[in-house]
């Protein structure tokens, strides 16, 4: 089962419906839309905690998994935690090609993205859905 088909499986059960994108328009891959608010998510889904100067300030989430956990934070979000709790957006990749990808947080790091891990974000929906 691919990470799409793992993430939709998981929200679901809390009242979402994720849309696959055909065409990946506007750098979205996902649109994840919760049922009863109508609020609206459009993702990436990535196969490794990612970040990329060409995905901010657009309102995009990140969909990504680590070890047995799945995560849905905002990309601007996830860029400001990564920030605060590792020297990664100093290195040579992101500040020469505003990239960076992780396939093994650091603890600190597994705990600033915390709050994003379904079904975590999903019991705390009232402040979820600020990226």
């Amino acid at each position: 089962m691919d990470n799409c088909q793992k993430i939709s499986a998981v929200l679901a059960d809390y009242g979402f419906n994720c849309i696959r994108s055909a065409d990946n328009r506007n750098s979205t891959d996902l649109l994840v839309l919760h049922m009863p608010s109508g609020n609206m998510l459009p993702s990436l889904l990535k196969s490794r905690l990612t970040l990329a100067g060409k995905y901010g300030g657009k309102g995009l989430w990140m969909a990504f998994p680590f070890s047995e956990d799945r995560y849905l934070p905002g990309h601007d979000r996830l860029r400001d935690i990564v920030g605060e709790r590792t020297p990664a957006l100093e290195n040579k990749s992101w500040q020469q090609d505003v990239l960076l990808s992780s396939s093994a947080p650091t603890t600190d790091l597994l705990e600033g993205i915390e709050p994003y891990r379904i079904p975590t974000v999903l019991a705390n929906r009232g402040s979820w859905f600020d990226p």
